[in-house]
Order: structure tokens, then C-alpha cells, then sequence
């Protein structure tokens, strides 16, 4: 995320530097991103996920390998984290909780997926 926080006549009284202008409104903006972004919060629950939607490689016997063929029908809000955690920039589409389908847009120098909610 990116954020540019912009005070237009501030209180001089209070000061008018962004450490003590614009700080606070950042700080407020940032908490409320970082609440509402979601993380895998602990080996149990990301080794629960990665059970459900991935395969072992023999090339990675200690780590398991991302299979994204397996998120459909999976809750969108449990598998974002998984996706994003794999290098995929994430869109979609659709009023949702589960995957319908999805489409990957490979680039150059990223992977872009495009999820269709249901």
C-alpha cells in the first residue's frame, strides 16, 4: 500500500510540520488497513491451509508447493493471504465468499490472478 497524507491549513497553533500535522492521520490510516488486511497469524493455521490446497513435491519435501488449481470452492478470504503469499497480485470479481473460478494473467515479471467470487 501507498499512502500520501495531505493537510491543507493546518492549525499552526499545533504546528505545521508532517510529524505532528500528518503523522496521526497516517497512523489512524495505516491501523485501520493493517486490521482489516489479512494475515496467516500461525504455522498451525498456514499448515492447515497449505493441507487443504497443495500438493508436496518430491523437490520439496520439507515445503509444500502452492496448487492453485485447488481454491475453487474454497473461501476467498482463506485463500487470498495463500495467493498473495505466493507472489500472486490478486483482483476480484463478483459479490462473494467462495471461488467460482479464476484466470492467471502471467506478465513478464509478475503473476496476476483474477478471481470470480460466488
Amino acid at each position: 500500500y501507498s499512502c500520501i497524507v495531505v493537510i491543507h491549513k493546518p492549525n499552526k497553533n499545533k504546528g505545521y510540520y508532517g510529524n505532528i500535522v500528518a503523522a496521526p492521520v497516517f497512523k489512524k490510516i495505516a491501523e485501520k488497513l493493517y486490521s482489516i488486511t489479512p494475515l496467516i497469524k500461525s504455522q498451525v493455521y498456514k499448515n492447515e491451509l497449505l493441507s487443504e490446497i497443495s500438493t508436496p513435491s518430491r523437490a520439496e519435501q520439507d515445503h509444500s508447493e502452492f496448487d492453485v488449481e485447488k481454491i475453487i470452492g474454497k473461501y476467498y478470504h482463506k485463500i487470498l493471504p495463500m495467493l498473495e503469499n505466493n507472489g500472486y497480485d490478486v483482483t476480484n470479481r463478483g459479490k462473494g465468499l467462495k471461488v467460482k473460478n479464476f484466470k492467471i494473467i502471467k506478465k513478464e515479471k509478475s503473476k496476476k490472478i483474477l478471481v470470480e467470487l460466488t
